[in-house]
């Protein structure tokens, strides 16, 4: 994909957004019901997933708006910039910034605060050493090549699209950890019926059917196929082996491993029992069929 800049225009960040300040002592009593501190914004996530309630206390003062960007000038190297999506107010370590309409549209000043030259020159600008902190004064000299509104509108189209489908993984993400704990928790229980009803003579016929190859055979892991280990389970995917170990077909048939295809959903039954995932690959493992 090639994109045409040559009809962009340059703009320092202090034209394109101002940066507000707006104070108020009784937040409650104003109407406001939420309140965001850093602990709130996520890394590199655009969107604020948590917030504090303001009727349990709060000695924040500073005012947002939906729509405007909150960005933590504290601590700028963990990245921490996201959209407003309800009113609220935020601590002194947040700056909140308003898109300036004549230069840029509001759906795009989020992904602006969220690029990587914008974090880069937060760090770069930042002064303090246990606490550094970047200055508004110091962002406003940034300069950014923009398009036009119109153009701008199909740019920040775009990119909300792509984060509508990075928002739905997260989810679908989620709802898969979440079956994921069900079966570890109704299956792997001390008082589940699976493990009441498993006797020690069974547990044994169990751990018999698994095997290991051997390592010191020749051209043992020489092949394409990834082997997986109890150690690759550490995310809800197994796309490949993490150790860089890859089985043959020939140690497959002699050792009458089992080689799993993509989609299926494996369980651990030892070591650390009940750890779940989903395989992204082809890939064979401990079991016999």
């Amino acid at each position: 994909m090639t994109v045409d800049t040559s009809t962009w225009q340059t703009f320092e960040f202090g034209d394109i957004a101002q940066n507000l300040t707006k104070a108020i002592k009784d937040p409650l009593s104003e109407g406001f019901e939420r309140f965001v501190g850093l602990e709130n914004i996520e890394p590199k996530n655009i969107h604020i997933k948590s917030w504090g309630n303001i009727s349990d206390g709060t000695t924040f003062t500073r005012v947002f708006r939906k729509g405007q960007v909150l960005f933590g000038k504290r601590r700028a190297y963990l990245r921490k910039a996201a959209l407003a999506e309800f009113d609220g107010i935020c601590s002194g370590d947040i700056l909140v910034f308003e898109a300036n309409e004549e230069n840029v549209i509001p759906e795009l000043l989020p992904f602006i605060v969220q690029s990587d030259k914008f974090f880069d020159y937060a760090i770069k600008t930042s002064a303090g050493s246990l606490s550094p902190r970047t200055k508004f004064k110091d962002l406003a000299k940034l300069k950014f090549k923009l398009p036009l509104l119109d153009e701008q509108k199909q740019l920040a189209d775009l990119l909300w699209s792509v984060d509508d489908l990075i928002e739905e993984k997260k989810s679908l993400n989620e709802m898969i950890l979440d079956m994921f704990k069900i079966i570890e928790n109704h299956c792997f229980a001390e008082d589940s019926k699976y493990m009441k009803n498993l006797k020690v003579v069974d547990l044994k016929k169990f751990v018999d059917q698994f095997i290991v190859p051997m390592r010191d055979k020749p051209k043992i892991f020489d092949g394409d196929i990834p082997w997986c280990r109890i150690e690759d389970f550490d995310g809800m995917f197994l796309l490949d082996s993490r150790s860089g170990k890859y089985v043959s077909n020939q140690v497959i048939r002699e050792m009458n491993l089992k080689v799993y295809p993509k989609g299926t959903v494996l369980v651990t039954c030892s070591a650390d029992l009940g750890r779940c995932a989903i395989t992204a690959a082809e890939l064979v493992t401990y079991p016999k069929s």
